[in-house]
């Protein structure tokens, strides 16, 4: 999905600023850069120029993501032509594997029982002078809340927990102010779709066992405030 600028008013001066995303912050931590570089190192022995195996890995994940975004978003007949829409703009030899991505997704979600109630939910802490986008919330078959994510990668990284964590956390504060009493998700489903292969991988973590994480974005986000301040010394 495309970003949108992060806005806010500052308090002191009344004048608006821009804030970093989750994503932007957790940049200081650096956790999937060895997975990175690992991949980069393995289309460099296969002879394949990097730009170019970038782009085209990202294709298929892109892909697949489109088309469980039109699965949800769109209702009736509507659907089968939302997906003739995505594949025919896409590269031939990527259809095959997202719409094999899709339909393990599709198999995940009859088994899983579970209603979507919203999806791209942008919010913008105020206290932490941070933004972002929670792909879709659910239902569980038990009444509980769920927040859900979509990956384009071709491995699941610890930045990535630290980043759907502080999307709990930011919208379970504003959640909890709206209502006037404490929000809580039952947990946080990462759905991941390969680059390559189009593969489809799961991982669920309950609520409760995330509070590493949330201390990690927390270090993530002081080191990007202090960036700025230290890249001044090196110039």
């Amino acid at each position: 999905m495309p970003t949108i600028p992060y806005k806010m008013i500052d308090p002191e001066t009344g004048i608006e600023k821009r804030l970093p995303g989750v994503t932007t912050s957790n940049g200081n931590i650096g956790w999937s850069k060895d997975g990175l570089m690992y991949w980069a190192n393995k289309m460099g022995r296969e002879g394949k120029d990097l730009n170019q195996a970038r782009q085209g890995a990202a294709d298929i994940g892109t892909i697949a993501h489109a088309l469980v975004e039109a699965h949800i978003d769109i209702s009736g007949e509507g659907i089968e032509a939302a997906k003739e829409r995505i594949l025919a703009a896409a590269p031939e030899a990527y259809r095959g594997p997202a719409l094999e991505a899709f339909g393990a997704y599709l198999v995940w979600e009859r088994q899983s029982r579970g209603t979507i109630i919203a999806t791209e939910v942008w919010f913008v802490d105020e206290e932490w002078e941070t933004g972002g986008c929670i792909d879709a919330i659910r239902i569980e078959d038990d009444g509980s809340i769920a927040l859900l994510d979509w990956k384009s990668s071709n491995g699941t990284y610890e930045d990535m927990v630290v980043q759907v964590t502080a999307y709990a956390e930011f919208f379970e504060r504003l959640m909890t102010r709206w209502l006037g009493s404490p929000f809580k998700f039952s947990g946080v489903h990462l759905c991941r779709f390969g680059k390559e292969s189009g593969n489809f991988v799961h991982h669920y973590w309950p609520r409760h066992v995330l509070t590493p994480a949330w201390e990690a974005f927390k270090h993530g986000r002081a080191l990007h405030q202090l960036r700025p301040s230290i890249r001044n010394l090196v110039r």
